[in-house]
């Protein structure tokens, strides 16, 4: 714990929490892949009873405290949250409808591995309360399924879309990656056809990152696994741009698409900074000016969880945070920025100033006129966003806002 923890009198300005979203970690998994990162743990599963009542004596701490707020949007994610039971997602989403107000709409989504979702499953999930899935495919060529360390093979990721679509799911994603070890341009391409072919409503697709830490980056560092060069990866990220246009799929964000009107409402709260709340190890959480996270242990955080009173002490006294940071008006304008311009309708700057009472326009106006000037940006009235041509590069114009 840091010394901020522990003091009370921090300049907490939550903003208008009367509406959240939740984002529940599972962190179990049967198996590990080499390439995450995440605070996922493996061979932990005798864990899951008390984890999920832990679970649920921290929402009932949250929205108890906030007082019943409304829930737009609930996310599971990990880990692998299909390795939970019917009971046990009914039991969180329960004590979530106990203390909160969840809207008739509400977008609730489950992450899950191809090889959990039988179709037995699927109607477990559904009939659950669950009314979106998140299926972690990555690839439809066995072979970088196998160099990934995924469980699942091509037909069974074929199979989990229709099963679910088949439980009565009529919003489905498929979780893509590309730029991966051996990985050829073919096979990419091939892997987008035939996802499509499921008719899915959402597609995500991730460029695959070494990250410090995890076997991918001893592998890539001492020679036994390489990427594709960068001019492949790019042509692969815009040969899948116009093939995802051409079959009616709408980009929204840098790297989601959809058909009309299944945009991902719970990603879209991250990317427009609203406010969430995130239960569980590891999990972050955004309030207002405050940004806290939890400790990553799983079983110290069944240990740790206890009963609170205030919306203050739930942050300060409160044994499963790790830290927490009080933002400056700058750096939530920072993340308004960088978080905003991932997505394709861009930042309206008019909405945002009534929202936060900040001036994008003239906060960062060295900035904006700079990447405005190199025809990395296009600005028209209020409005700012990247340049269709240049949204590979997103991380470069980001960079002028960090």
């Amino acid at each position: 714990m840091s010394n901020l923890l522990v003091n009370q009198q921090a300049d907490f300005q939550f903003g208008d929490i009367s509406q959240l979203s939740l984002y529940i970690h599972i962190p179990f998994c049967k198996t590990k892949c080499g390439y995450c990162d995440f605070n996922t743990y493996q061979g932990i599963e005798d864990l899951m009873p008390d984890y999920i009542n832990s679970l649920c004596i921290d929402i009932k701490n949250w929205l108890s405290t906030i007082k019943y707020p409304y829930i737009n949007t609930i996310f599971f994610g990990g880990g692998t949250p299909s390795l939970m039971s019917q009971t046990q997602v009914q039991q969180v989403l329960n004590t979530i409808n106990s203390y909160g107000n969840v809207a008739p709409n509400a977008e609730i989504t489950l992450e899950s591995n191809p090889d959990d979702l039988t179709f037995e499953k699927c109607q477990e999930f559904y009939d659950s309360g669950i009314n979106r899935l998140s299926i972690g495919i990555q690839s439809l060529q066995n072979n970088l399924l196998t160099i990934l360390n995924r469980r699942h093979s091509n037909s069974q990721a074929v199979q989990a879309i229709k099963n679910g679509q088949a439980a009565g799911f009529t919003n489905i994603s498929g979780d893509l990656m590309y730029g991966l070890p051996n990985q050829k341009t073919s096979d990419w391409e091939n892997t987008l056809k035939e996802l499509s072919q499921t008719e899915p409503m959402h597609i995500s697709m991730y460029s695959l990152t070494i990250e410090e830490g995890t076997p991918f980056h001893k592998m890539f560092r001492s020679g036994s696994i390489k990427l594709p060069q960068d001019d492949e990866i790019a042509d692969m990220y815009a040969w899948a741009q116009q093939f995802l246009h051409l079959n009616g799929y709408q980009q929204y964000e840098i790297s989601n698409w959809c058909q009309p009107e299944h945009e991902s409402i719970h990603n879209l709260v991250y990317w427009k900074r609203k406010p969430y709340i995130g239960i569980g190890p590891g999990a972050h959480s955004n309030l207002g000016n405050v940004r806290y996270w939890n400790i990553k242990s799983p079983s110290k955080y069944i240990q740790s969880i206890s009963p609170n009173q205030t919306l203050n002490s739930l942050i300060t006294e409160n044994p499963i945070i790790e830290d927490y940071e009080i933002l400056t008006d700058k750096q939530i304008a920072s993340e308004l920025m960088f978080l905003g311009l991932r997505l394709s309708e861009g930042i309206d700057c008019k909405l945002y100033y009534q929202d936060y009472g900040l001036d994008l326009m003239q906060i960062f106006a060295p900035e904006i006129e700079k990447l405005k000037d190199d025809n990395l940006i296009e600005v028209s009235n209020s409005i700012i966003k990247i340049s269709a041509s240049k949204i590979f590069i997103a991380n470069r114009i980001f960079e002028e806002f960090i």
